[in-house]
């Protein structure tokens, strides 16, 4: 077998384990971003029900900040499910050239 071709093999083999690790991160990203969308709905309901019945400003700001906070971990999983799916085609293009070149 050339040497060309074993690197050739390496480098496929390499890409299918990156697109199946991207594939796995989206999927986990999903995942956990239909979990954190569900909190910040709970969250959001008892920041307002506490805001109508509580005068008591540390109730109040306790579920504003966990909606707030909330709002940033579904913002960051966003941003990292956006890169994994760009590695993804990516790596899915390097596939795609590699094999149409043989």
């Amino acid at each position: 077998m050339p040497a060309s071709l074993f690197a050739g093999q390496t480098t496929i083999k390499a890409l299918q384990k990156r697109i199946k690790k991207d594939r796995s991160d989206i999927l986990y990203y999903m995942t956990r971003l239909k979990d954190e969308e569900a909190k910040l709905k709970k969250d959001r309901s008892k920041a307002d029900k506490y805001s109508q019945i509580t005068p008591v400003p540390s109730e109040r700001d306790k579920w504003n900040g966990r909606v707030d906070k909330d709002k940033a971990d579904i913002e960051s999983d966003r941003t990292a499910r956006e890169k994994a799916q760009k590695d993804l085609a990516q790596a899915n293009t390097q596939l795609s050239n590699i094999l149409s070149k043989r």
